[in-house]
């Protein structure tokens, strides 16, 4: 006998899939928990975001960008500069951006 000349039991399938939960034909988790989770999330998610440069709020911007400091952190404007001067190899030091939170100073 062949694997395929075996035919699968699926009415226990169709019993455990029509108990469980549905929502707009999808499966959903019955855990109430999970609801406030995702809920939480996309609140924190929403949050508005301001500037590392120039302090504009996350709503005041087309978009962020990414900056020195990590992804979305930077409005458009600052960002299209940064990027901009992070291409073109400068002798004189950057005064536009702000110094990496990791950067040590010297004692004075």
């Amino acid at each position: 006998m062949l694997k395929f000349d075996v035919k699968a039991d699926y009415s226990i399938r169709r019993e455990v899939a029509s108990r469980i939960a549905r929502r707009r034909g999808k499966f959903v988790s019955s855990d109430k928990s999970s609801e406030n989770l995702v809920a939480a999330a996309t609140a924190l998610w929403r949050q508005i975001e301001c500037c590392a440069n120039c302090g504009e709020s996350s709503e005041a911007t087309p978009m962020m960008r990414q900056g020195p400091n990590g992804y979305k952190t930077f409005c458009n404007a600052c960002g299209l500069m940064w990027a901009k001067t992070v291409s073109e190899p400068r002798s004189d030091p950057c005064k536009f951006l702000l110094p990496p939170f990791h950067a040590k100073t010297e004692p004075s």
